[in-house]
């Protein structure tokens, strides 16, 4: 039987993906019951030559998948259809895995069976240079772990969970075709899990690309993500209810992403925008399970422009 289906989307990483891929084929592990999907969303540049050569090296463990280009969501989704393994972990072609992963993960298997798995993970510069380390402070229930999540704000990272199959098709879970794809599933996954386990070791690194930070600087791309997480937040609010404390968090975490991300406009997009989203923001959705939460309720109660000049003056 196969465990983990490791699922590799790749569009023109060519620089990055013999890394990556190294990273899955050496994973030590007692038992080699994994396999790795490998969806080619149309690359124009050398990838698929390197695909191909570890295809043929390792015909038995990988399984490759080429399709016209249509971005990451359908690339992922496309590897979960073709996928046999009984739990799905997205991997992305210019990041790698440390080669202890699947043995962490084998020790979880052997001791409990959760619907998800939190790991931790760093960030890297292109030549491996240390950034930071992202680790997740152990929690012994689901609520604290998803609170020290989002402290450490990385709650809607694909490649932070393993996920069990089953989640995914019993809940008909698909990424959605937005910028912000991770944030419109991540969320409904989490809160349709019935157990959350988690990892303390190290196990993936992130990759910080000069294309993705430059990608951040460019306003017409920030007012399509201001779009997209309007549309995907509508949808959380239907899908994700406050009937548990996972539910009223997972709500107040969406509602205060999409606020945020509206200081990221200038202030008359931002005023515009508002004035469109205005009818669906609701400042009991803000979940007070601490001081600071109670009073962004109380701000974002008394006047919405407030709160978001507020926290556009002081979110460093």
């Amino acid at each position: 039987m196969i465990k983990v289906s490791f699922i590799i989307p790749v569009y023109n990483t060519y620089e990055y993906l013999k890394k990556c891929l190294e990273s899955t084929v050496k994973q030590r592990a007692n038992k080699y019951n994994f396999e790795i999907i490998i969806v080619n969303d149309g690359s124009t540049d050398e990838s698929e030559k390197i695909i191909l050569d570890y295809k043929n090296k390792y015909p038995k463990l990988i399984k490759y998948i080429s399709k016209e280009n249509g971005g990451v969501s359908s690339a992922r989704n496309l590897g979960i259809e073709k996928s046999k393994g009984e739990y799905l972990y997205f991997l992305d072609s210019d990041d790698y895995l440390d080669l202890d992963f699947f043995i962490d993960l084998e020790k979880i298997f052997d001791n409990e069976s959760p619907d998800v798995i939190r790991i931790n993970s760093r960030d890297v510069k292109g030549n491996g240079e240390l950034i930071k380390n992202v680790i997740i402070k152990p929690s012994d229930n689901d609520i604290e772990l998803l609170k020290n999540i989002m402290k450490e704000k990385s709650l809607e990272v694909p490649w932070g969970y393993v996920f069990k199959k089953e989640l995914f098709v019993k809940n008909n879970l698909k990424f959605l075709p937005q910028v912000h794809e991770d944030f419109g599933l991540i969320p409904i996954a989490l809160y349709k899990a019935n157990k959350i386990g988690q990892i303390s070791n190290i196990c993936y690194n992130y990759v910080e690309r000069e294309t993705s930070l430059t990608a951040e600087k460019n306003y017409e791309k920030l007012k399509k993500r201001v779009d997209d997480l309007y549309i995907l937040y509508k949808n959380h609010m239907k899908e994700i209810k406050s009937d548990s404390v996972k539910g009223k968090l997972l709500r107040s975490y969406s509602l205060e992403a999409l606020l945020n991300k509206l200081t990221t406009l200038n202030d008359e997009d931002m005023k515009k925008k508002l004035k469109e989203i205005k009818k669906d923001i609701n400042p009991q959705d803000i979940y007070c399970y601490n001081l600071k939460k109670l009073i962004k309720r109380l701000i974002l109660s008394i006047n919405v422009n407030l709160y978001l000049n507020l926290y556009k003056k002081h979110k460093a």
